[in-house]
């Protein structure tokens, strides 16, 4: 039971010097891209383009993570009286330790 998102997106390095996206109306499945009239767009060097691709993507997955979170949140009892919920922000080379150090800019 997951969350579909109908976006038709792929970047391929979408920060560096020679940004790939490629969009349009194919799923990428062997349906659209071989038996239905579906079309793809494919743009190399446009790091503009890229940004604006790579953000909205962002923008979508920072919504759905939220909703998640929340619905996640919606099932404990409540908050923990002591510190012992910050120790997996602290466990080396966790995502979550990884997070906090991006957040705090000590990512090195």
């Amino acid at each position: 039971a997951g969350v579909h998102i109908h976006a038709k997106i792929i970047a391929a390095d979408p920060f560096g010097p020679d940004p790939i996206i490629i969009t349009g109306s194919a799923n990428f499945s062997q349906n659209s891209t071989v038996h239905n009239d579906s079309n793809s767009l494919a743009l190399r060097g446009h790091t503009s383009v890229a940004d604006i691709y790579a953000t909205e993507f962002m923008r979508m997955f920072d919504h759905y993570l939220a909703r998640g979170l929340a619905a996640n949140a919606a099932t404990h009892s409540g908050l923990a009286e002591d510190d012992r919920w910050s120790a997996r922000y602290y466990v080396p080379g966790s995502k979550e330790a990884l997070g906090r150090q991006l957040f705090a800019g000590t990512l090195a």
